[in-house]
């Protein structure tokens, strides 16, 4: 019978799977760095982007500064009209300025000197 070695033929197929075993690992650690790279320069954009952004809102913001200063005096202004404040009241708890008199005025559909409506 014929002895056939075939030890040099497993030693072979046993190289060529730790090379691809290799070749398949370098391969995952290049696409994983490519990935990072991707993300990493997403990211970065995105932070750009958005401080860009901030410093015009920011800008936007220091316009409408003055504008809301005036609302705010305006409000406080409204505020003690409406309560009373700056004018004082008086014994029935209304609000009076010296020297101005008040009257109600009722409101009428018509204005018919005797009061009635014809037609109403």
């Amino acid at each position: 019978m014929i002895k056939i070695n075939l030890l040099p033929f497993r030693a072979a197929r046993k190289k060529e799977n730790i090379r691809r075993q290799i070749s398949i690992y370098l391969l995952m650690v290049v696409f994983v760095l490519v990935v990072t790279g991707y993300f990493f320069l997403k990211l970065n954009g995105d932070i750009k982007r958005l401080e860009t952004e901030k410093t015009q809102k920011q800008k936007e913001l220091a316009a409408y500064a003055q504008t809301t200063k005036k609302i705010k005096a305006l409000r406080i202004k409204i505020g003690q009209i409406k309560s009373g404040a700056s004018f004082g009241r008086n014994s029935h708890g209304s609000a009076q300025r010296p020297g101005v008199a008040y009257f109600t005025i009722r409101k009428r559909r018509c204005f018919d000197p005797e009061g009635y409506c014809q037609g109403q």
